[in-house]
């Protein structure tokens, strides 16, 4: 059986599929960040791409701030927080029709490469801004999730911040931060240790320049790890360098556990000697299953139990499918089955393909329970499409 306990009762949604998820999981986190935070002395900032949700981001009272990645995201940061907290603008691509707008809401603005900040130098105000580095060296073997790839475009690499700091020492007198961020899903800090030495070797003195370190996200902090190598990594920092502010951004940390996708069983048969299962659902609800082929947690799923299922998606598409997956009892039209483990990258990217709409929303309030925060329809979907 599965390790955990669904939070909530499936009879109380209106209908599937919906996305349900667990604010008190999401305070769970935020509040251990939080003694992270005062242990460390670090500023943390909720990155909101793996999932934008305005009620997700209300929870994270307890962090400094947010980290984004476009006006939109920008926008609902502010909306999230009143304007009380500080966010952090990082992005490849910066339009100029919304430098203004952009500008007014980060606090602190860092640039990707030597070029944007070329471009927008005569245009910067009052807020602090960065330039983001590519330290060169590689832990993520898949391309499509390394930022230090060749031919990379997100940040500056390092021989190129000291050629430019060396024929033109005037142009990092307007940049007061750097910014870096090279894992995805690092299960201990012997990376983080790494990059910070490749910067310290890299940039030498350099490095003193700066009067803040934004140390990016991708670290998946654990209660029942040793945290000790990240505390000495922090304090070697604050005893080497004057960086009044020291930022670490996690984002998939934060909200993966939290977030479920229910789903009903529309049809059942079999073929080649296997029992197909079809959802409600739909791959593209998950787009991530699809596009790096993970097969996500199932509960209620075991090895040990004898009715195996392959569970597929409703659309059109041959490869809608996520997997074979076994249950203690036998599955029939209208069985529930529910994804867990599923809110990152999730709601974020799920999509309309084949007219299938997205699932509703809910939010399970620790004080009253499931609430429905969104649901989407037909005029939705003409909406977008002109209809």
């Amino acid at each position: 059986m599965s390790p955990i306990e669904v939070p909530f009762r499936v009879e109380q949604l209106d209908r599937t599929p919906a996305f349900v998820y667990n604010l008190g999981e999401v305070k769970n986190r935020t509040t251990f960040l939080s003694e992270i935070k005062n242990k460390s002395n670090c500023k943390v900032f909720y990155s909101t791409k793996p999932l934008p949700l305005l009620r997700i981001l209300e929870e994270m009272e307890s962090l400094e701030g947010f980290s984004v990645s476009s006006l939109f995201e920008a926008r609902l940061a502010q909306k999230a927080c009143k304007n009380r907290k500080e966010i952090h603008f990082v992005s490849p691509g910066i339009r100029n029709d919304q430098w203004e707008d952009i500008s007014t809401a980060a606090s602190y603005l860092t640039f990707n490469s030597l070029e944007q900040f070329s471009y927008f130098e005569s245009k910067l105000g009052k807020q602090s801004y960065g330039i983001r580095v590519n330290p060169e060296i590689s832990f993520i073997e898949d391309p499509r999730y390394n930022p230090c790839r060749e031919f990379s475009k997100l940040g500056v690499p390092i021989s190129q911040i000291n050629n430019k700091i060396s024929t033109d020492s005037d142009f990092f007198k307007k940049i007061e931060g750097i910014h870096f961020h090279t894992n995805f899903e690092s299960k201990d800090f012997s990376h983080l240790a790494e990059t910070l030495s490749r910067l310290e070797i890299g940039l030498a003195d350099q490095l003193k320049r700066f009067k803040w370190i934004n140390l990016g996200g991708g670290y998946c902090f654990d209660e029942s790890k040793d945290l000790s190598l990240f505390f000495g990594l922090i304090d070697e920092l604050n005893h080497s360098y004057d960086f009044g502010e020291i930022i670490i951004e996690p984002g998939n940390f934060l909200v993966r556990d939290c977030g479920f996708l229910v789903s009903s069983v529309i049809d059942l048969f079999r073929r080649d000697g296997k029992y197909i299962a079809v959802l409600d659902t739909t791959v593209n609800h998950l787009p991530e299953v699809f596009e790096y082929q993970y097969e996500p947690d199932v509960w209620g799923d075991a090895c040990s139990n004898k009715n195996e299922y392959i569970l597929a998606g409703s659309s059109c598409l041959a490869g809608d499918v996520f997997g074979v997956y076994r249950f203690e009892d036998e599955l029939a039209l209208g069985s529930k089955v529910i994804f867990e483990k599923v809110g990152s990258y999730s709601l974020a990217k799920a999509h309309m393909f084949n007219g299938i709409n997205l699932p509703d929303v809910y939010c399970l309030e620790e004080d009253t329970g499931l609430k429905r925060v969104k649901s989407f329809t037909l005029e939705h979907y003409m909406h977008y499409y002109g209809g």
